[in-house]
């Protein structure tokens, strides 16, 4: 006996083990096979299993288990993966000062693109006071260091335990497959200090101008329904980018979709890194006596992206 030979129910059964590629491979085995894909809605298995979408959206094609197909197959397409998929800021927890924007987040920075030029150029001096000096340097030249922020800044606050976000429109439809962010540090300030959150988690939601109040969740002045939550992530407490990659990849629609980014805890008030800190407690003796230091923590943030395909089917 061959394995086409073999009943529905037992190539059900090993079928449902398959990957991605794996599905292709068996669908040009023979019609037999084919037929039972997508007779036993294989795909869709597949598809709950290896990434997250709105079932009643995918329902709605004319060939739902084609749309799903085409789902699965441009999730596992990651060289096609683009930045950044976040459209324009809908609101945030809060601002510090109008001028510092959570807006300023959707496009790099000027600091920070040229101090990630930098970075091994930094690593192989032996001096931080020379590379603090280069960082206050490139941060005049941003702009950020003489009143032109290139940064989201939240409200201050004594306490560490307080949680902020920040609301994103998606250019959807896109499959979003990691979440990137970068903390912003004041290389022009006292300290030096770095205003990283200590975790993060991911929100997606979709609105629906036709969708009945109650088959939504009232959240920020809009009524949506929650697509996906992420687990929560450590976030260093450096500037740098740090990437964070989605168990699964996200399905977002083109409807109203929107992106949340929860921010749990702050890092660091005045103070610097560790390896830093015989040079920067020697600058804090020097400000001690000023009453203008600002001792309080912060969540800042100079980029944040959403990466992944845009407009993934035709």
């Amino acid at each position: 006996m061959q394995i086409v030979d073999l009943p529905d129910a037992l190539l059900h059964a090993c079928i449902d083990y398959f990957d991605h590629s794996s599905l292709h491979s068996t669908e040009l085995t023979c019609k037999r096979f084919c037929a039972l894909l997508c007779r036993q809605n294989l795909w869709q298995i597949v598809a709950k299993k290896s990434l997250c979408y709105d079932e009643k959206y995918a329902s709605l094609h004319k060939t739902p288990s084609s749309f799903v197909k085409q789902l699965v197959c441009m999730s596992n397409r990651t060289s096609l993966a683009t930045e950044n998929l976040l459209k324009e800021v809908f609101s945030c927890s809060s601002v510090d000062h109008l001028n510092e924007s959570p807006s300023h987040t959707l496009t790099p920075s000027y600091c920070w693109t040229e101090l990630r030029a930098r970075s091994q150029f930094f690593q192989s001096m032996n001096d931080p006071q020379l590379v603090f000096a280069i960082a206050e340097k490139i941060q005049a030249e941003c702009g950020c260091a003489n009143g032109i922020p290139c940064y989201w800044s939240s409200s201050p606050s004594l306490l560490r335990d307080i949680d902020d976000w920040i609301l994103y429109t998606i250019r959807a439809p896109c499959l979003i497959q990691r979440i990137e962010i970068v903390p912003y540090r004041v290389f022009w300030y006292p300290m030096k200090p770095t205003y990283a959150p200590r975790q993060v988690s991911f929100s997606f939601f979709v609105r629906k101008l036709n969708e009945p109040i109650h088959d939504t969740v009232k959240t920020f002045g809009i009524n949506a329904h929650i697509l996906y939550e992420s687990p929560l992530y450590d976030v260093a407490n450096d500037m740098t980018l740090q990437a964070f990659q989605l168990p699964k990849p996200v399905f977002m629609e083109p409807a109203n979709s929107f992106l949340r980014i929860n921010f749990f805890g702050r890092s660091q008030r005045l103070g610097g890194n560790a390896q830093d800190n015989e040079l920067l407690n020697a600058e804090m003796n020097q400000f001690m006596n000023d009453a203008a230091i600002d001792i309080n923590y912060y969540v800042c943030l100079t980029y944040v992206g959403a990466c992944g395909v845009e407009k993934p089917l035709s």
